[in-house]
């Protein structure tokens, strides 16, 4: 996704957007409110077209890992959209892009309506394992069970400013969702079709940082391939203590 800044309308005119993304970009905000949860500003939008989402705005972010998080959360949430995109596992992250709400800047994601928090043992040791591979490559430093959701028994994975750090290292990685698996034995193996999925990021290392360099630095894209290098040879989800 690119995105235009217009000195003269004052708005961010996107490109390439899917039509989830276009659906939330293109649709007025009609009433706000402070969404509860998380430790950055939090908004409840509901938009013209009956729609309502999740709104970040960058004045409230309040980076929790300033060592390994550096610049605009905002950003990381659309990258974690797009790079999920990337992976073809957009299904497990709501449709998330840029928006102004109120002459603020910031992330708007697609609220999910009637999901439920996580629970480990309502959910299929597939659906651990694929989001168990997103947080090992986004490097996530923050997934609990707050930004986990589940609906119709599949996860939802949501807040993600805190991913895509500066640093390869795999042992900032928290995820309880990894822990899940590490309990229950039989998944901690790599899947072959996620084999095949980090030989293709791998193989197409210039296209993918293409589309990630709007969001992120050039050392947070270049750690995912890191991440998934360790991850490939490891053979195994549990690669972080």
């Amino acid at each position: 996704v690119v995105y235009h800044f217009s000195q003269t309308s004052g708005t961010f005119t996107p490109e390439n957007q899917d039509p989830a993304q276009q659906e939330i970009f293109n649709s007025k905000a009609i009433r706000s409110k402070p969404f509860s949860g998380g430790s950055n500003l939090i908004w409840a939008v509901d938009l013209e077209n009956g729609k309502r989402i999740i709104f970040k705005p960058e004045h409230g972010e309040v980076d929790l890992f300033p060592e390994h998080i550096r610049g605009s959360l905002f950003k990381r949430e659309i990258a974690a959209y797009e790079f999920a995109k990337i992976l073809n596992m957009q299904h497990m992250v709501p449709p998330t892009t840029i928006k102004e709400v109120d002459n603020q800047i910031g992330s708007a994601q697609m609220f999910i309506e009637d999901a439920k928090y996580f629970l480990v043992h309502n959910s299929n040791i597939r659906s651990l394992q694929d989001a168990a591979l997103f947080d090992v490559l986004i490097g996530n430093l923050d997934r609990h069970g707050g930004n986990v959701l589940m609906k119709n028994g599949e996860l939802v994975l949501i807040d993600h400013g805190f991913a895509f750090p500066n640093s390869p290292a795999i042992n900032h990685i928290y995820t309880k969702l990894l822990n899940a698996l590490i309990i229950q034995k039989e998944g901690q193996d790599l899947r072959e079709d996620h084999k095949e999925k980090i030989q293709q990021l791998l193989a197409n290392k210039n296209q993918v940082a293409k589309k990630l360099e709007k969001f992120l630095a050039q050392d947070e894209i270049g750690s995912i391939f890191v991440r998934a290098e360790a991850l490939l040879n490891a053979a195994r989800y549990n690669i972080a203590p």
